[in-house]
């Protein structure tokens, strides 16, 4: 966690997953399923609040997405940051991610992809 925490609050998302992979390891490997998770920057959504709020009023609503990962191989990111001699191993049946099927955590259509990559918190 020490390079994730160096990397401040927009980390933040990445030590979620980091807190993850705990739940689901057995032993020294994490075994998360293929869920498709979408993190975002707390600031992209603060300033999307912001956006919002300053703006004309609207009769539709407005989405933000971040990009779209596989959770096991979004997994993979923070224990290749730091050292972690834990191994990922997919399992669909593992963590409380995989009692949900499909799309259902992520967002559809046209909205608005977040700018910043999860790769860029660690930077």
């Amino acid at each position: 966690m020490k390079k994730l925490n160096a990397a401040g609050p927009e980390a933040v998302p990445l030590k979620f997953v980091a807190a993850v992979l705990w739940w689901i390891t057995e032993s020294d490997v994490a075994r998360p399923p293929t869920t498709p998770i979408q993190l975002i920057a707390a600031q992209e959504v603060s300033d999307a609040v912001a956006e919002v709020a300053a703006g004309t009023p609207e009769r539709h609503s407005q989405r933000r997405r971040a990009r779209l990962f596989p959770l096991d191989n979004l997994g993979r990111i923070p224990l290749d940051v730091r050292p972690d001699s834990r191994g990922v191993v997919t399992d669909g049946t593992a963590g409380m991610f995989a009692a949900v099927s499909g799309d259902v955590l992520t967002t559809k259509g046209d909205a608005c992809i977040a700018p910043t990559h999860c790769t860029d918190w660690l930077s």
